[in-house]
């Protein structure tokens, strides 16, 4: 993996190409920003929201937000609704844009889709990239993901452990073969959204992708989870939200999965469930 270079003239040429957010350099005061950094010898974008209540004197969490197959970073910010949650808890929250291509998808483990393309090394560009900017706390960066953006965030939670401290998924299921990846030496704790009716990722899986439940087992397991299973109705009106957990895990208190009955492939975002509010839920009590 490569470093990253990030220069001012560089900055405003991403963005006047992305047309797209602010126009100023990012920083405090709130607000939305678009911008870029060299990762791998490629130009990469992504974007920023700045909650208005945050200080230069406060260090804070970050969370990286990963948009599903052919969207882009605006519109997993408007899918999942992650600004709303960040002004409210005080978080920094970065959604990114995959690689400027004719591939729709994320470049990740055992499904490369541009030769190229390090979207792993871009994550830990990112990261270093807002805490040069930014008061981040660097034990409190999470990465949260929708269908093929979840693909990469499970990846990326069986391979940056010393870069991030929890993922979440929704809409997504372990691959078998980045499942390979994940150790219980490499493994951070993890949430799952995920309905049982979603047709690109079925419940009980296909060749290529696991089954919901005998993910959520498996990353219970590799995470020492010593007590368990539990089942919870989160919400008990159609439709059903239940909350599956392992507990007492070894780096943080639960494993959960919550399971929507009917639910499609979609990311929830309710008066009665946001996936967006529990992943901060489960973050909220987890550092590296």
């Amino acid at each position: 993996m490569r470093s990253c270079t990030v220069g001012m003239l560089f900055v405003s040429a991403v963005l006047a190409a992305a047309a797209c957010g602010s126009t100023t350099e990012p920083g405090y005061g709130g607000g939305d920003f678009t911008t870029g950094l060299t990762s791998s010898g490629r130009v990469r974008t992504y974007r920023i929201h700045v909650p208005p209540t945050i200080t230069p004197e406060q260090v804070v969490p970050l969370v990286i937000v990963l948009h599903g197959a052919g969207q882009d970073a605006n519109d997993i910010r408007v899918l999942s609704g992650f600004d709303t949650v960040a002004d409210e808890r005080g978080v920094l929250v970065v959604y990114l844009d995959k690689a400027k291509d004719n591939t729709p998808t994320w470049t990740y483990y055992g499904f490369p889709g541009s030769n190229g393309f390090d979207d792993v090394q871009f994550v830990v560009d990112v990261i270093d990239a807002m805490a040069a900017t930014f008061a981040i706390d660097r034990d409190r960066v999470y990465a949260a993901g929708f269908s093929n953006g979840g693909l990469f965030t499970l990846q990326l939670g069986c391979q940056l452990r010393g870069r991030l401290a929890a993922v979440a998924s929704v809409a997504a299921s372990l691959s078998v073969v980045t499942r390979q990846l994940c150790t219980p030496e490499t493994v951070i704790p993890a949430v799952f959204v995920h309905g049982t009716a979603d047709e690109a990722f079925p419940w009980a899986g296909t060749p290529d992708f696991m089954a919901v439940e005998e993910m959520w087992r498996l990353w219970a397991d590799l995470s020492g989870c010593s007590s368990g299973p539990t089942v919870t109705d989160v919400v008990s009106q159609s439709p059903t939200v239940r909350r599956h957990d392992y507990a007492v895990c070894a780096r943080s208190d639960r494993i959960s999965l919550y399971a929507i009955e009917g639910g499609g492939h979609a990311w929830p975002s309710s008066i009665d469930f946001a996936a967006s509010e529990v992943m901060m839920d489960f973050f909220e009590g987890i550092s590296r």
